[in-house]
């Protein structure tokens, strides 16, 4: 613990995007073994990247523009752990 927080942030960030990018070449290296003429492999690679990246920006901007989560009730209590789910 105490090694990891004496690094410079930007070390940290540094070895973030390099863990990052090894685990998503691996990932996509495993395409190999399937087959990519296939309609429905490439729909299903492709709706698992277009969902990954556009449905967290989409909670994001969601929640800045209205100042609360995706689900609002009268209850906060409701509201902070059914906004932690989802």
């Amino acid at each position: 613990g105490g090694l990891f927080a004496s690094m410079p942030q930007a070390m940290v960030s540094g070895l973030f995007c390099v863990m990052f990018g090894i685990i998503a070449a691996v990932g996509l290296s495993q395409m190999q073994h399937t087959d990519q003429n296939s309609p429905r492999n490439i729909f299903i690679l492709g709706f698992g990247l277009y969902s990954g990246l556009s449905i967290p920006y989409w909670f994001t901007t969601y929640q800045a523009t209205n100042s609360a989560g995706l689900i609002a009730t009268k209850d906060v209590d409701a509201n902070n752990i059914l906004n932690a789910i989802f």
